[in-house]
């Protein structure tokens, strides 16, 4: 007869667990201008952890900073605009990659 694992055990080990797995390093963001590939303002990553997104405006252009967090639950990098905005950096292709909003390459990085 097998034994049988008390919900109550289950209920209270399974978020840990899934927790565990889902908390990674994110790879950090270089410090870049990016240039979206559909068609969104351009934007700038900093050593500081700050994104600057370049607004086109009749007067020219308005840059408006973020600061980049970090969640505490999951460790992906956001920003807080209107909604949150998650990072990541893929440093395979070295494309930035912000949900909502889409892929960005590199215009040039910091050396």
């Amino acid at each position: 007869m097998r034994k049988k694992i008390p919900h109550i055990l289950i209920c209270a080990l399974l978020p840990a667990m899934m927790a565990a797995g889902c908390m990674h390093s994110p790879t950090p963001i270089p410090s870049a201008q990016w240039r979206s590939m559909h068609g969104h303002p351009d934007i700038r990553t900093t050593d500081s952890m700050t994104l600057i997104v370049y607004h086109p405006t009749d007067c020219g252009v308005c840059p408006i900073s973020y600061p980049i967090m970090t969640d505490p639950h999951t460790g992906r990098y956001y920003i807080s605009a209107a909604i949150r905005i998650f990072i990541s950096y893929d440093s395979e292709t070295g494309e930035l990659y912000l949900s909502p909003g889409g892929e960005y390459l590199p215009l040039f990085t910091k050396q």
